[in-house]
């Protein structure tokens, strides 16, 4: 039996669109895209470079904002344990901002640091010290100012003067990981 393909049981038929507009409009977006790549290859490698610079300044300004919030946070939380902090926060605050430049850890990172020295009973020049020696000693101990800090304080709160200066329990600490199978994180605990 052969297959009807006339009339109403057809498998085509005509659609009646008009196709005539949209190959109009086809073409002129193609000439929208040429007139535009010609535009773009006019364009001085100078514009390209200061919309470029103009970028990095954006993300430099982002991450500089990023920054002082992250450092006025975590000072901001030491100025409510530390008195030292409530009398001098601005010589306080760049003291740290000072010790970050020579040292690789961020004034945010020493600033947490700082903080939790001075929850552990320290204060002032003692404080500063102790996170001043913590983060020389993070850089020798391949960890961060932070662990350091916890370790040392929880150790000068265990022995009282016994444990001698920051130094010196600093320099049993090292002794113990350079001689012992321990890092620094786990002499904090």
């Amino acid at each position: 039996m052969a297959l009807d393909v006339s009339g109403s049981s057809s498998l085509y038929w005509k659609a009646g669109i008009d196709y005539s507009g949209m190959n109009a409009d086809a073409a002129g977006v193609l000439g929208i895209i040429r007139r535009l790549g010609t535009s773009v290859a006019r364009i001085s490698p100078f514009t390209i470079l200061g919309v470029g610079a103009g970028v990095a300044f954006g993300k430099a300004a982002t991450e500089s904002y990023k920054f002082a919030d992250e450092f006025d946070v975590a000072m901001t939380k030491v100025r409510t344990i530390s008195e030292a902090t409530q009398a001098n926060f601005a010589g306080i605050s760049e003291e740290i901002i000072n010790l970050s430049r020579s040292v690789s850890q961020s004034a945010p990172q020493l600033a947490t640091a700082f903080y939790q020295i001075t929850s552990s009973g320290f204060d002032g020049a003692e404080a500063m010290e102790i996170l001043e020696q913590s983060a020389k000693g993070a850089i020798a101990g391949f960890t961060d100012t932070f662990t350091v800090a916890d370790a040392a304080t929880r150790i000068m709160n265990a022995y009282g003067k016994e444990a001698g200066t920051v130094e010196n329990v600093l320099d049993k600490m090292f002794k113990t990981v350079e001689l012992g199978v321990i890092e620094m994180d786990g002499l904090s605990h």
